[in-house]
């Protein structure tokens, strides 16, 4: 008689490190992913003045993009774009600790998906 073929689920014991490793590096890639995600974001100010607004996001290792809209309102970008996530979030906790600074947003941008792709 024959042997049954053996499942191709099966593992022998020495594979099981490199399947760890495989699942460690996935996971790490996709963490890596998740942390380079884009996000903007906006200060707001008690008062409009372009040249405050330019000192205080100086201040917090942050550099403005373009000048104020709506009602004092700045789009703002990190000095470094290299930061860690935590540190991005130290600096945006700072920024909302600030007096001057009356509100500070970060939002995410939508991902668009054709309605064939869903």
């Amino acid at each position: 008689m024959r042997a049954p073929n053996p499942s191709p689920f099966t593992m022998s014991p020495s594979s099981s490190p490199l399947l760890l490793l495989s699942l460690l590096l996935v996971f790490a890639h996709f963490a890596g992913c998740m942390d380079s995600e884009h996000f903007d974001v906006v200060m707001k100010l008690a008062s409009c003045d372009d040249d405050l607004a330019k000192k205080i996001v100086e201040e917090h290792e942050m550099k403005l993009k373009g000048t104020s809209f709506m009602d004092c309102f700045y789009q703002i970008e990190f000095a470094n774009p290299d930061l860690s996530p935590e540190e991005k979030d130290a600096v945006l906790q700072r920024l909302r600790e600030d007096p001057r600074v009356t509100e500070v947003t970060k939002s995410f941008a939508k991902t668009r998906k054709r309605k064939t792709e869903l």
